[in-house]
């Protein structure tokens, strides 16, 4: 009995093309390393850590004037302000898994937790509690804003 050289060849093919495969993987993975390393690390305990809050409590936190957000509504209509921070931070840490990086801002009612807590100032200087909050999510898993409304 002769040795078939064309099974052989066969399997030699099927190995190369497997080795073709772990490389491709293998190039694949340490790109996917390399981007997530450049990634921003999210500090959820930093009120002030733009890549993971963006302006959410630096325009619309409990520390903004109520003239300061009186003077941007006349130009720009309506501000949100959150009238306690760290209970909007854990808040809104526990819904960030839940929206699509980078994805549409969400307009949602305010949870239980959150009612009385935030207000939208007008420009008149009228300051209503708020009922919703909008979140904008940003591509990088933090927030680039988050803010209450009507």
């Amino acid at each position: 009995p002769g040795f078939n050289t064309a099974v052989l060849d066969d399997l030699i093919n099927q190995i190369q093309k497997l080795k073709q495969n772990k490389q491709a993987i293998q190039k694949a993975a340490t790109k996917a390393t390399t981007k997530c390393q450049k990634c921003p690390v999210l500090k959820w305990d930093n009120l002030l850590s733009l890549p993971t809050w963006g302006h959410t409590f630096l325009y619309h936190g409990q520390k903004v004037s109520l003239s300061s957000l009186k003077d941007t509504a006349r130009k720009k209509g309506p501000q949100g302000q959150w009238l306690d921070d760290k209970a909007a931070a854990a808040f809104l840490e526990k819904l960030r898994p839940s929206l699509q990086a980078g994805g549409k801002q969400v307009k949602q009612p305010l949870p239980p937790e959150l009612v009385g807590k935030a207000r939208v100032v007008r420009a008149d200087g009228t300051t209503p509690d708020a009922t919703h909050f909008i979140a904008v999510p940003s591509p990088k898993g933090g927030y680039t804003t988050a803010y209450p409304s009507l």
